[in-house]
């Protein structure tokens, strides 16, 4: 946006961007966040240069591939369509989202009396203290009785 000339002013719980003096965005704050007045106050708003469909498929969340063809047919992004070769089917990040968690195996120790063997984890630290001040919590859990 620099390169084309617009400018930001920040302050008094607004932004605005604006270009020769002509305010083109606007964001106002509310509790801590900043919200984009989202109407289109002038045709020149659309800035963005060509860019590939794997950097519009990051900026837009990891939104699918079909989304993003769609986007281009309707002209709502520009990219460099490069067509098959600009893919993001090979995307790290959808990839490890969308592998699962394997189960663990099941336990190979017998417990013949309680105590025996225990599980524990701990818990924490908790924004909140307790009554007793704490921030933490621990559980033990017997593994011959189940119970805590």
């Amino acid at each position: 946006m620099d390169k084309k000339g617009f400018h930001s002013r920040v302050g008094d719980g607004k932004i605005e961007v604006f270009k020769d003096h002509a305010i083109f965005m606007k964001a106002e704050r509310i509790n801590n966040l900043n919200y984009l007045d989202a109407e289109v106050i002038s045709d020149q708003v659309n800035i963005t240069e060509r860019i590939s469909r794997k950097t519009w498929h990051m900026r837009l969340g990891h939104v699918a591939e079909a989304d993003l063809k769609e986007l281009e047919k309707r002209k709502a992004i520009p990219t460099t369509g490069d067509g098959s070769r600009d893919s993001v089917a090979g995307c790290e990040e959808c990839i490890l989202a969308k592998s699962k968690m394997l189960t663990f195996p099941e336990g190979k120790h017998c417990s013949k009396a309680p105590l025996d063997y225990a599980h524990s984890d701990v818990w924490g630290p908790a924004q909140t203290q307790s009554i007793g001040g704490g921030r933490y919590f621990l559980t033990i859990i017997d593994d011959y009785s189940r119970k805590l």
